[in-house]
């Protein structure tokens, strides 16, 4: 059987303001990818991982699970997907990128002491 294709939209606002209010700053220096392909089941595939800040439109004929960050919920938006689940700190924790990061033209990215 072949696995099921995920396409992760990550509202990077909430993100943000859940992680901020449970004081979790060490996971600003999070790999949004790895933590989506951390969220899915072992039948699903990740295909795509999207950003925004803004409001997303759900496509139609399309099995939707969102998936909230720490004390963020949105009613709303639970009415209008199939599933939904809390991010976290176990998926969070595993999904930080390495505390230094080689982009291909040799800069250097390293995460503030202050995330640590």
């Amino acid at each position: 059987m072949q696995n099921r294709r995920v396409i992760a939209y990550i509202d990077g606002f909430n993100l943000y303001f859940g992680l901020k209010t449970q004081r979790w700053r060490r996971y600003y220096w999070i790999d949004l990818q790895l933590l989506a392909r951390n969220l899915l089941k072992p039948d699903q595939e990740l295909v795509f991982t999207k950003y925004f800040t803004s409001r997303v439109s759900l496509p139609p004929d399309e099995q939707v699970v969102a998936a909230f960050p720490p004390q963020r919920f949105s009613v709303e938006l639970a009415k209008h997907v199939h599933a939904y689940l809390t991010i976290g700190r176990a998926n969070l924790a595993k999904s930080l990128f390495p505390d230094k990061i080689q982009k291909a033209d040799g800069y250097v990215l390293q995460r503030p002491p202050e995330w640590k």
